[in-house]
Order: structure tokens, then sequence, then C-alpha cells
């Protein structure tokens, strides 16, 4: 049975792909616990956000342990009522926003004043995380 799914987005997938950084959790810890995804557009700000060859590289590597998905139609309606939040991300927040409480999925970022506002997000600060896979498990709200 696959876990629940975790949302990953740009700045963390950024903190996971940096070497010279330490990212707050790491990418195998967060899938021992979640199926881990982000969106095409989280992809592509990660990949636009890689100067160099070697951050290219890393960028592919996380997003090789990544379900990267689309969006659908369906969460039009959704992302319309997250704008109607004014949340201080705009619309790239109200978009990720729709993604997230469409599928039930929560939010895991390093910038959670992006999201404030927005009902029905589940958001997790990745600072709140530790390395421990049950602590990372209840703040999720996930069920093995």
């Amino acid at each position: 049975m696959r876990p629940p799914e975790a949302f990953l987005d740009t700045g963390v997938l950024t903190d996971l792909a940096d070497s010279g950084r330490a990212a707050a959790v790491s990418l195998d810890r967060l899938s021992s616990v979640a199926f881990v995804v982000t969106t095409v557009l989280n992809a592509a700000e990660l990949l636009h956000r890689a100067a160099s060859d070697g951050e290219k590289a890393a960028a592919h590597g996380v997003l090789t342990g990544v379900h990267v998905l689309g969006f659908h139609q369906r969460y039009a309606s959704v992302i319309a009522e997250a704008l109607d939040a004014n949340p201080p991300g705009g619309l790239r927040a109200a978009m990720l926003a729709g993604f997230c409480i469409s599928n039930r999925v929560p939010l895991v970022t390093d910038d959670v004043n992006h999201y404030r506002g927005i009902p029905h997000l589940t958001v997790v600060d990745i600072a709140d995380l530790s390395s421990d896979p049950d602590a990372l498990a209840r703040a999720l709200q996930l069920r093995y």
C-alpha cells in the first residue's frame, strides 16, 4: 500500500538539491513516510534556479525522487477560492494550494507566509520537522 502524499514546494526542492546547504529533512526521510509529489510548476522553478551544470544535475537528481504532476481543470474553482483569500504568494500560491486542497495533500514549504489565509490548506513548515521519521509522520498527520 502506498503511503499518504506530501507536496513539496520549490524552496524545499531547492534545499534538497543544493549541496551547499543542509536540507532540514532528506528526500529519503520524506519518502519513508510519504509519497512525495510536486507540480510541473515547481519542477520548472527548480530547474530555472539551477545556474551551473552541477546545480542542474542536482536538480534533476531531486526530481527523479519526486513524482511531478500536472494541473487538472477540476482545480480551477479551488484555485479561484484560494485567490479570494488574497494570499501573500499571489496566483502561484493559489495554484499550488488548489492542487493540494483538491488532492487532500499537505503542503511542505520553507515559506508558510506565502500561503497565509488560504482556507482548507494544510501547511507544514519544513523547519519544524526533525530527522526523526515518527516526528515527520506526526507533523504531516500521516499514518503508516
